[in-house]
């Protein structure tokens, strides 16, 4: 883990802090404690159609699990789904 870096940075008129290409265009989460502290924490965005799995601890495990096993190589063939290609999905 790289050490924390700290430098003093002056808001605008406006209110707002630079801090550098290497966060351009990157989101955070902005906390603002209760002694005027200011915390940015680096998040990304999950389209709300996918949320769920986030909130599913069981789908979210084999999710996880489906992952290690094909990086490990345990995968099997299950034939083709071409006949399948064309099916709606709701």
């Amino acid at each position: 883990m790289a050490a924390t870096q700290t430098r003093a940075a002056h808001a605008d008129q406006k209110g707002r802090v630079t801090l550098g290409r290497k966060h351009a265009g990157k989101l955070y989460r902005v906390e603002e404690t209760a002694q005027g502290k200011v915390v940015l924490t680096p998040v990304v965005e999950i389209p709300a159609e996918e949320a769920w799995l986030y909130h599913n601890p069981t789908a979210f495990a084999l999710l996880t699990k489906g992952i290690e096993d094909a990086a490990a190589g345990r995968v099997s063939d299950a034939g083709s789904f071409v006949d399948y290609a064309h099916d709606d999905i709701d």
